[in-house]
């Protein structure tokens, strides 16, 4: 589980995160811009509590979230589309 306790970040954007970084789950425009460092994408896309603790929400994903997951788009991308929960294991011979 993901520990958001430290940043004041509004919970549908730490679901949002959560499911983002454990599965690669896509996020909404707001977080893919943050997540793609997309800052006039991400202002003009957040609403009003994600804007008002957008600051927290950057060092959140600077501090915790893995590097992999964030810094452009294509890292974005390749996080959604080939996230390790996809991974597909050796078929077990039963």
């Amino acid at each position: 589980m993901l520990d958001f306790s430290k940043h004041n970040i509004p919970k549908h954007t730490q679901e949002a995160l959560t499911g983002y970084i454990e599965k690669g789950v896509p996020v909404n425009t707001f977080l893919n811009a943050v997540l793609a460092n997309d800052l006039q994408g991400a202002i003009s896309s957040a609403d009003y509590q994600n804007l008002a603790t957008l600051k927290d929400i950057v060092n959140w994903i600077h501090l915790y979230a893995p590097e992999a997951c964030h810094g452009n788009e294509a890292l974005y991308r390749r996080w959604v589309h080939e996230h390790p929960s996809r991974a597909k294991g050796p078929l077990e011979v039963v």
